[in-house]
């Protein structure tokens, strides 16, 4: 296993309902890693009576339309979920997914029903079982 932050703390703020997703230079390249469980450690949370949820989404290339959200058939495994304040564990393990980890990583967040503006402010840790045994260690 293997620890990586896939986003170390930040406050994401907007003033309309949709998406926002992770930028472009903070995806993670995992190509040895088909099983991923995730820490989402939130501190705060104000969706101004709307709803915010947060999906962890792969692609197989890096590319903005590439990407969907990582599901399968238990209620453990299926995201988006409601983002809470606290931690959520979210275990993403390829023999229970529906969409599986493909080559890259990122999150979304997305707000519905808000009527104002929201924030949050959260990190993202994963713990990754490589394919190969080598914890990710070329060599």
């Amino acid at each position: 296993m293997r620890t990586l932050v896939a986003q170390d703390f930040v406050t994401i703020r907007q003033s309309a309902n949709g998406t926002f997703n992770q930028g472009h230079n903070a995806w993670l390249e995992l190509p040895e890693y088909p099983d991923l469980v995730a820490w989402l450690d939130v501190r705060e949370v104000n969706a101004a009576s709307g709803t915010l949820t947060m999906a962890y989404q792969t692609a197989p290339t890096a590319e903005e339309s590439s990407f969907m959200a990582i599901t399968g058939p238990l209620a453990a495994n299926t995201v988006p979920f409601a983002a809470a304040v606290g931690v959520t564990v979210t275990p993403l393990l390829k023999d229970f997914l529906t969409v599986p980890l493909a080559h890259w990583f990122r999150w979304q967040l997305a707000a519905t029903g808000t009527s104002g503006t929201w924030d949050i402010t959260f990190r993202l840790f994963l713990a990754a079982n490589c394919l190969s045994g080598r914890n990710g260690r070329r060599g």
